[in-house]
């Protein structure tokens, strides 16, 4: 992890730095607040007490997943990001026009040694 971050830092794009895991970075507080609801009521509402091969519970273990990264991603989007936009004291818009008006980082190949 240190790794990763002190390559981010420095400029260097990875694997860190693609767009899937930018997403799951920017929902993972809501994952963390929701997978403990979701498998409770997945578990209470379709497994409680039955029992399932190797195979079941990996098909369960991945319905929870998803479930989970969905209700994430509704909360980030319907509630977090809203929230954040609101008190952040500038408009989405004034954002999003300063983001290409003026870019936070320089191009990797000023910020890299040769």
């Amino acid at each position: 992890m240190a790794t990763l971050a002190t390559r981010d830092l420095a400029g260097v794009s990875g694997l860190n730095a693609r767009r899937p895991l930018i997403w799951l970075g920017d929902i993972s507080y809501a994952f963390y607040m929701i997978q403990f609801p979701v498998m409770v009521i997945i578990t209470r509402l379709f497994i409680g007490g039955r029992r399932y091969s190797i195979g079941g519970w990996a098909m369960w273990a991945t319905v929870t997943l998803m479930a989970s990264i969905l209700a994430a991603a509704a909360i980030y989007h319907g509630i977090d990001k809203p929230i954040m936009n609101r008190f952040a004291g500038r408009s989405a818009r004034e954002r999003r026009h300063s983001a290409i008006a003026t870019p936070s980082h320089p191009p990797i190949s000023a910020r890299t040694k040769p």
